[in-house]
């Protein structure tokens, strides 16, 4: 009879401990959108100036009067009533007409427009500002209010490891809101953040797994994680390599 070895992991964010939401971490004051982390406010404070440099080449192009005058339209972000941060232009709330100027513009690079892009999100006939990587590339944003019903389960399993796509550049922050401020147990199978490689990070974490699978012998895995597409990646990942092994997924919502 084969002896069960078993491991669990979990994913961080949103699975042991809850993200903290934009409006915890952001603010307006006299017009300015900021954090007061110098990772998340350096990207906001590039992004915007980007922004108005395609709106300050549309303008000139449009009103040559305008522009000798020195006269440049405001744009900038505004907290709104349902909590979200909505991109204004002069007082009005962008349109979708934006994102499509801002995609077609011929005054940033590519790169340029994929870094604001990935920042701007649409909803109820409004751009607005949404979750975007640098707000967690800063242990600043990470959740100090557990997940009870998960940790539960972490507490009480044998075998655990954490693996979060958080970048490995705050370990030591991560390390000290998890263990010190929430005060979890540290997992015997250890803590993983993610180091940029090949294959982004689903394939990060489902190496993370496969590699612990051949150094001990795991013939069973329970994997916590709020992203269905990631789970679902890393128990094809691991059936491919290991199918005798029983994956159990849990989907945290």
């Amino acid at each position: 009879m084969q002896i069960s070895k078993t491991l669990y992991v979990f994913d961080m964010d949103d699975t042991l401990v809850k993200t903290p939401k934009l409006e915890d971490i952001i603010s307006v004051k006299n017009g300015e959108i900021h954090s007061g982390d110098p990772v998340i406010d350096g990207a906001l404070k590039k992004m915007l100036n980007s922004i108005k440099e395609v709106i300050d080449n549309l303008n000139s192009r449009r009103d040559r009067n305008k522009q000798l005058a020195g006269l440049k339209d405001n744009v900038y972000f505004q907290k709104d009533n349902d909590g979200s941060f909505g991109l204004y232009k002069n007082n009005i709330p962008a349109g979708k007409d934006f994102i499509q100027l801002i995609a077609s513009s011929e005054v940033i690079s590519e790169k340029e427009k994929e870094f604001i892009l990935k920042k701007l999100d649409f909803k109820d006939n409004k751009v607005i500002l949404s979750l975007f990587s640098e707000f967690f590339q800063t242990e600043g944003t990470v959740g100090v209010e557990i997940n009870e019903s998960v940790v539960k389960q972490y507490e009480s399993a044998k075998n655990k490891m954490i693996v979060t796509g958080r970048t490995n550049g705050i370990r030591k922050g991560v390390k000290y809101i998890l263990f010190n401020v929430i005060g979890l147990e540290k997992p015997n199978c250890g803590l993983f953040l993610y180091e940029g490689s090949k294959g982004g990070i689903q394939q990060f974490k489902a190496d993370v797994v496969l590699d612990s699978i051949e150094a001990n012998g795991w013939n069973e895995i329970h994997f916590f994680e709020d992203r269905g597409d990631w789970l679902d990646f890393v128990e094809k990942c691991v059936a491919e390599k290991f199918p005798d092994i029983r994956f159990h997924k849990y989907l945290i919502k």
